[in-house]
């Protein structure tokens, strides 16, 4: 099986050394920086990031690299209805009675078994004078993947509206805004680079939501960013400050600070 991001990858790593920009393998951890989301539907988005990285004066790039198994598309499968049951679902009544869930799921992960081991998605990042700019790409088939379960999703929640007796009523704005300031100040949440990795925090955190009101999910994940980029994040940056600026005060250098909360060495002088 053709790996292309790892070819792809493999590219990028050799013009970075072309460039004289060392690279490094590993996770970055971006979300007390302000970041700048590289436009990647160039053909050449990669090779123009790079390039101004260099220009830049970028010391290194970090590459993420994020490899496709069993347990990553368990993350892309739909969320059944609670205790349903396809006998429930009688015949004349309006819902696709030849549809199997399980079946249309295994099928689909039996299809995508033969990309286990190849990679479905890189990142790319630099950092220049505090802020991160970020490059990230995921595979075709990956995300025909995620059409593809978007589409039975959506064939599976309409089956379930047509077997509910009664609606499920629609949040309020108070129930909106309640459900989006609690997802804020979750720690998962606040950690998610993504919507995706901000929709597993939701429905981590509210198991019953993404299924009851699937089509408020995306106004409640856009409603808690906003409380936790405006009114949560530059609290936190301030209590770091602070416990930084506590250390140095101890005697503490700031390669020891950085040591202790585990925080980059450009974090410390930062807040010195």
């Amino acid at each position: 099986m053709s790996d292309e991001l790892e070819e792809e990858i493999k590219s990028i790593i050799q013009t970075c050394e072309g460039l004289s920009i060392p690279t490094i393998s590993g996770q970055f951890e971006r979300e007390k920086l302000p970041v700048v989301q590289w436009d990647n539907t160039s053909a050449s988005g990669w090779k123009d990031f790079l390039a101004f990285a260099k220009s830049s004066g970028s010391s290194f790039i970090v590459v993420e690299r994020y490899e496709f198994d069993d347990e990553e598309i368990e993350h892309l499968r739909p969320e059944e209805g609670e205790e349903r049951n396809d006998d429930e679902l009688e015949p004349g009544g309006g819902a696709d009675t030849d549809f199997d869930f399980e079946t249309e799921w295994n099928e689909l992960k039996r299809k995508h078994e033969r990309f286990y081991g190849t990679k479905y998605s890189y990142v790319l990042h630099w950092v220049k004078e505090g802020i991160c700019f970020t490059y990230d790409k995921e595979a075709d088939w990956y995300q025909k993947l995620c059409g593809e379960s978007d589409r039975l999703k959506e064939r599976l929640e309409s089956i379930e509206d047509e077997t509910q007796e009664t609606e499920m009523p629609e949040l309020s704005d108070k129930e909106t805004e309640e459900i989006a300031s609690s997802l804020a100040k979750d720690d998962l949440f606040q950690k998610a680079t993504n919507q995706g990795a901000r929709r597993y925090a939701l429905k981590k955190r509210f198991p019953n939501i993404p299924q009851d009101h699937a089509y408020q999910v995306t106004e409640i994940i856009n409603q808690a960013k906003g409380i936790f980029e405006l009114e949560i994040e530059p609290e936190l940056e301030k209590a770091l400050d602070a416990q930084i600026g506590d250390l140095a005060k101890d005697g503490l250098d700031k390669e020891q600070i950085a040591k202790k909360l585990k925080l980059p060495v450009s974090r410390v002088k930062r807040a010195l």
